[in-house]
């Protein structure tokens, strides 16, 4: 044998080493990608149903307030005017002062 003939085998091992290499890099990166995805949805649906339950309950905390404010000044209308007021006069003196 020649010497480019040794010297052609041999650059043709090295390509179809590389071009093996190469795909098996795809292929792990391939999969990689998809692993992160399931685990990128998988993560997203949990916190959509956490965000949707913290929800429901900052409404249900929020409607119980407004029930209980509500109570309050129709059992006590001249203290709530009373208050609303004072906050009116706090915020006023506040604004002015900016």
């Amino acid at each position: 044998m020649s010497i480019e003939t040794n010297s052609e085998k041999a650059i043709s091992q090295l390509s179809e080493s590389a071009n093996r290499g190469l795909a098996a890099i795809k292929e792990a990166g391939s999969t990689a990608y998809k692993n992160v995805s399931t685990s990128i949805s998988s993560g997203y649906g949990t916190v959509k149903e956490n965000a949707v339950v913290a929800s429901g309950k900052v409404a249900d905390s929020s409607k119980k307030a407004a029930m209980t404010v509500d109570q309050y000044v129709r059992d006590n209308p001249w203290e709530s005017v009373g208050i609303a007021a004072a906050v009116g006069f706090v915020l006023g003196v506040l604004i002015v002062r900016r």
